[in-house]
């Protein structure tokens, strides 16, 4: 090649490539956007069982970077943090209150919760009666987490359990039906430090192929070689034991010395453990959870440890795209039976293509003698099973299954004894938000198990109660004998109310849930409510205030909402919520941004329907876009952008809908006087960075764009993403044409780009963003790239939450103007 051509290649390279800005330092936003983003979230509230005891949790405002930079080990598809053996994360609660909420302790209980500033919480659970609260707490200063245990009624400190290192990756701690023990995972007392990896390979990492099918969806942060497979094996290697929690030395589970394990539970009776363990060697494709393993009961109630194994699993490696890997799936103990198992296996081979009569069934096995014997079929669903929820009579449960083709969700109740016959209590499209019946409230049996909520022939039921005027939650009551379902109470009209704890059955002729309130000008209150019962003449339940949250922005108070309707140009019904700045008096047009995420829908009138509500009190907390209404832009947010059609096929007109749904909503903002053409920007996060991209290279009616963590060449995510079913093999068209970064041609608007460069997310790869760019600039485009050092999919840290504050800020400030 002439040397010419090889400097004229080279130099197109560098035109190419992303150049550093000059400038590197952090960015800050007006003072005004830097409260919004700094400020401290809205406390949430933990409720105990049975309603006796609430614990208050206040977090902080976003972290700073030097905790995002902490050493992390990021194997098989997980962010581990080496020195705690424990999942990283950044989340610190800097207060934590128990509150009583029974008449029975008088005068009423309030306890705040302190820890040395090298101590955080990550983790509590309550024991089944509500009198006691286990609380996980990771210490810096020892780089171990530990478990302490506070009895509110009997002593205002928390009692650190003499215990090894905790070891919280996997295994939850379990109370037992007792209280006087909690199951628990240990760091080994033989683990040392983590195997070094070598300064050269001993040699290259091989993967082989020899013809079977393995279509697999984009992951990251996968084992890449031998050296990584040690590393995580060390890390994920526990011991579980049985911790006092009065104290006292850890009872460690003969034949369950340190394994791999990645979940433990107790049997209802006996001293029985369903134990599941990884199996080596690992796969360098998938993350952990679709390695082989091994399912296994261990027994010690005839005194001597007894093991059976139930199956072992390999590599899920050729389950096909939307489908299930064949063999036991969702293994779990029946509520109600002293020791019997029961799990859902697939009977078309996991393949959701393939015709079959019964799709999956739900065996049982009868452990309560011994550990040998056959599993029976205990029934068979039609659809693929979506799972399963027992009553308080074990032979009586709800199947829930998924028709995938169709979208559609059916659940009935069913006797496996064929006592009753079965009840069809939900049958509807899971996309059709106004007929959706809520979630089924469930409660722990007295052995610790779930099982549904209910009083006689009666259920409950609590949702978000979605309305052509917005959501306005609900809590009903089911007729388990009919399937007539009521409601019990609904959410006011003036405020947005749920249900957020259901704490007492029918007592003095009313259930008493937890309830919190908001209003766009009230922060949220949580309360104690007494929903009376259909012909109850009165109850002697009270309400009471739990939590009053103090307004963290009030600056936001003064921003105007409102929920809007327009139609799109095919009769498509759409919404969105528009927030205009303080003291907009409607005279002239604003820089409008709208900000969307993509959805699919396979029925017109579904994809109309109005999700969300009006009357939620607004906060803007982190990197929200929301926080643009505050400096004079006008905010579309959450616009609908639906895509109809056939599951199959419905991405085929993806680019056509889109720009026909931004059309409606910039059409419906000029009209009404709110935006003008050409001062209109869009973005999105994520699926809705992916649109923004598409929308500028497909279309001119936007005058700027910001995306933020998306992908934006679909041949990277060759089978299949967000709802796409079809590999890129069987539909290269629909690949190509909605791979913006294969039409950077027409983007001609100015776009930013920002992305963590420690995005975790499936198909999002940091390399999406930075391949994007290099296009616009070596097209001549206008592009800025931000890449956010040690951010993950979502922004968490405060430097980098300030900086897309004031990224976003200025972009629009430059491209749109301002009021």
């Amino acid at each position: 090649m002439p040397l010419s051509l090889i400097l004229a290649a080279l130099a197109a390279l560098v035109a190419a490539s992303p150049q550093q800005s000059a400038d590197p330092a952090w960015r800050r936003p007006p003072p005004a956007l830097e409260a919004l983003a700094l400020a401290a979230p809205v406390p949430t509230v933990d409720y105990a069982p049975n309603g006796r005891f609430a614990l208050i949790v206040e977090r902080e405002g976003p972290p700073p970077l030097a905790r995002l930079a902490r050493p992390m080990e990021r194997l098989a598809g997980l962010r581990i943090d080496p020195a705690t053996h424990a999942r990283f994360t950044t989340d610190r609660p800097t207060k934590l209150t128990v509150r009583s909420l029974v008449a029975d302790i008088d005068p009423p209980l309030e306890l705040a919760l302190t820890f040395p500033a090298d101590q955080r919480v990550t983790d509590w659970v309550w024991s089944l009666n509500g009198r006691q609260l286990a609380l996980v707490v990771e210490s810096t200063e020892t780089a171990s987490t530990t478990l302490q245990v506070l009895a509110p009624e009997a002593s205002g400190a928390a009692l650190t359990l003499a215990t090894d290192r905790l070891h919280p990756l996997f295994v939850r701690p379990r109370w037992t039906p007792e209280g006087d023990a909690l199951l628990v995972a240990l760091v080994p007392r033989d683990a040392g430090p983590l195997p070094e990896r070598a300064a050269l390979p001993a040699g290259p990492t091989a993967l082989e192929t020899a013809g079977a099918r393995s279509p697999l969806r984009t992951y990251q942060d996968l084992l890449g070689d031998a050296a990584d497979a040690a590393r995580f094996a060390a890390l994920a290697r526990s011991e579980l034991a049985l911790v006092p929690a009065s104290g006292g030395e850890a009872m460690r589970f003969e034949g369950l010395g340190p394994d791999l394990w990645v979940s433990a539970s107790l049997a209802p009776g006996g001293l029985r453990v369903l134990a599941t363990r990884l199996a080596e060697p690992f796969s360098l494709r998938q993350p952990w959870s679709a390695f082989a393993r091994v399912i296994e009961v261990h027994d010690w109630s005839a005194g001597a440890h007894r093991v059976r194994e139930l199956v072992a699993l390999p590599v899920a490696a050729d389950v096909p795209i939307g489908g299930v890997p064949t063999g036991p799936r969702d293994v779990q103990w029946i509520p109600g039976r002293t020791s019997s198992l029961t799990w859902v296996e697939a009977l078309d081979g996991g393949d959701p293509r393939r015709a079959a009569t019964y799709r999956d069934r739900w065996l049982r096995l009868d452990l309560d003698r011994e550990l040998s014997g056959a599993p029976t079929t205990l029934a068979e669903v039609a659809e693929r099973a979506a799972g399963i929820l027992f009553t308080d009579d074990p032979d009586r449960f709800i199947l829930t299954e998924v028709d995938r083709a169709r979208r559609w969700r059916r659940a009935t109740l069913v006797d496996g004894a064929g006592r009753y016959s079965p009840v069809v209590l939900e049958d509807r499209s899971q996309s059709d938000a106004y007929a959706d019946p809520g979630a089924f409230v469930t409660r722990l049996d007295e052995r610790g198990q779930t099982i549904l909520q209910r009083d006689g022939v009666w259920a409950y039921r609590a949702g978000d109660g979605a309305t052509p005027e917005g959501d306005r939650p609900f809590l009903a009551r089911l007729n388990l004998e009919s399937g007539e379902q009521r409601d019990l109470w609904r959410s006011g009209a003036g405020e947005y109310a749920r249900v957020v704890a259901f704490l007492a059955g029918d007592t003095s002729g009313a259930v008493l849930v937890a309830v919190r309130r908001e209003t766009p000008n009230d922060p949220p209150r949580d309360s104690l409510l007494p929903v009376p019962l259909p012909g109850a003449e009165r109850s002697d339940l009270a309400s009471r205030d739990i939590l009053v949250a103090v307004d963290p922005q009030p600056a936001l108070r003064a921003v105007k909402k409102e929920l809007v309707r327009y139609p799109r140009g095919d009769g498509v019904e759409l919404s969105a919520t528009l927030y205009l700045p303080p003291g907009y008096d409607g005279a002239a047009p604003l820089p409008l941004l709208i900000w969307a995420y993509p959805r699919e829908f396979t029925d017109a009138g579904l994809a109309g329907q109005v999700r969300g509500s009006a009357q939620r009190f607004t906060l803007a907390a982190g990197a929200s876009h929301l926080s643009l209404a505050l400096a004079g832009f006008a905010v579309l947010d959450g616009a609908t952008m639906p895509i109809l059609g056939d599951p199959e096929t419905v991405n085929d007109t993806f680019v056509q809908q889109l720009v026909a749904s931004a059309a409606a909503a910039i059409d419906y903002c000029v009209e009404r006087g709110v935006a003008e053409r050409g001062r209109v920007a869009v973005g999105g996060h994520s699926y809705g960075a992916f649109m923004t991209a598409n929308l500028l290279a497909h279309s001119d009616l936007f005058a700027a764009g910001i995306a933020e963590s998306g992908a934006y060449n679909r041949t990277l995510t060759p089978f299949g993403f967000q709802s796409e079913r079809r590999a890129l093999w069987s539909a290269r068209e629909a690949y190509f044409a909605l791979s913006p970064f294969l039409h950077a041609e027409g983007i001609q608007e100015p776009l930013l780009l920002l992305h963590g460069d420690a995005d975790s997310n499936s198909g999002t790869f940091p390399e999406q963003s930075k391949r994007l760019f290099a296009a616009l600039q070596g097209l001549g485009g206008t592009a800025r790239l931000v890449m956010l050092p040690y951010e993950d999919h979502g922004y968490r840290s405060r430097e980098a939450v300030l900086q897309v504050v004031a990224e976003r800020y200025d972009w629009l400030l430059a491209h749109i103007g301002q009021r």
